[in-house]
């Protein structure tokens, strides 16, 4: 998504969350930390 973040173009990505609910069309490329959602909200049980 180019543009939506444009002050953020140096910023590492550290994680992305919810990877088996995102959209095939915009993959993220990188060797960051990965969760889906079971994954996620197992390891934040605040989360409902």
């Amino acid at each position: 998504m180019p543009g939506l973040f444009d002050a953020a173009h140096d910023w590492p990505l550290r994680s992305e969350i919810y990877t088996d609910k995102s959209m095939a069309s915009v993959r993220l490329e990188g060797d960051h930390l990965r969760k889906t959602e079971a994954e996620f909200e197992a390891s934040n049980p605040h989360i409902d």
